[in-house]
């Protein structure tokens, strides 16, 4: 089957099966799948206009809420963070769209591009799975809190001074606003 917004020719099921393997494989771990369908359209089935952008796009957009979903579910989910972080990628997405229409539109420097970012995420990933396990350690002492601690709903929460606050098991948390803005905006 002929697809004219890829300009690929293909069977319809390569696709769908892709992407079912994808979810398969990425939604029991809790993240979205669109870092491993970007490099498959690019370099497998050859989807290299800018029309592919909106395609892995989509592909987050529905496995994000996925994931929310599952914090809330977990009750790990905290709201004003959340807002926050959403309020920071919002604005990222629209830029990331822009650049991509303008300065990436051209297939090898976006290849580059999406290079350059799997591979810091990849080292990132490798850095927590092989490092000092302090991921391992956080995760092992939140699990033993949460046992004992109140849901995220009673956490109380704080915008002062530029920082967001909150308490969670007796112990107090804060980070500045305009770090989790930056970070979300770069992220988006």
């Amino acid at each position: 089957m002929y697809f004219p917004v890829a300009d690929i020719t293909l069977n319809p099921l390569i696709p769908f099966l892709i992407g079912l393997g994808v979810s398969v494989l990425s939604s029991p771990t809790g993240i979205s799948g669109g870092f491993l369908i970007l490099p498959i359209c690019l370099n497998f089935l050859g989807f290299t206009s800018v029309s592919v952008s909106p395609t892995n796009f989509l592909f987050n957009i529905v496995a994000m809420p996925a994931g929310l979903w599952r914090l809330a579910r977990e009750k790990r989910l905290l709201k004003g963070l959340g807002l926050l972080l959403m309020a920071g990628s919002l604005p990222g997405i629209l830029a990331g769209m822009v650049l991509r229409n303008t300065w990436l539109k051209d297939a090898s420097n976006f290849r580059i591009f999406v290079a350059l970012v799997l591979s810091a995420l990849a080292l990132n990933l490798g850095r927590s799975l092989w490092g000092n396990g302090a991921g391992q350690r956080a995760e092992r002492a939140f699990r033993a809190r949460q046992k004992i601690s109140s849901r995220p709903e009673d956490i109380n929460t704080s915008y002062v001074g530029g920082r967001f606050s909150f308490s969670f098991c007796e112990e107090d948390f804060s980070i500045s606003i305009a770090s989790v803005l930056g970070v979300s905006l770069v992220v988006g």
